[in-house]
């Protein structure tokens, strides 16, 4: 039994070759990647959403990789972001002090 009605114009192969990376999945307690869209799910969350009719992408499409490259990934992705606020943060209050000195300045304060 199939693990879900997939599109008509997906061949027998197709199915399968999805069908199997579900099995591998589950068994080693990988997640599926989507490279190009930067997409994680685990195996039962791309299920459910592929029951809503979404996702529904070929094997090429997709990745197994182990769940801790989810969490050291956006734990990268936290650090880079933290970094840039911090950077934005500093050349903002510079611009700001710089703007609140010309104006005590032209005030004569």
């Amino acid at each position: 039994m199939r693990r879900l009605n997939y599109p008509d114009n997906w061949s027998t192969q197709q199915r399968d070759d999805l069908d199997n990376m579900f099995v591998i999945a589950r068994a080693k307690e990988l997640w599926f990647y989507a490279n190009y869209q930067g997409l994680w799910f685990s195996p039962d969350e791309l299920e459910k959403e592929q029951k809503q009719g979404k996702f529904l992408w070929t094997a090429e499409n997709w990745q197994l990789r182990k769940r801790r490259d989810f969490f050291q990934e956006a734990r990268e992705k936290f650090h880079r972001a933290k970094q840039e606020y911090e950077y934005a943060l500093k050349r903002y209050m510079g611009d700001a002090e710089e703007s609140n000195a010309e104006i005590g300045r032209m005030l004569g304060i």
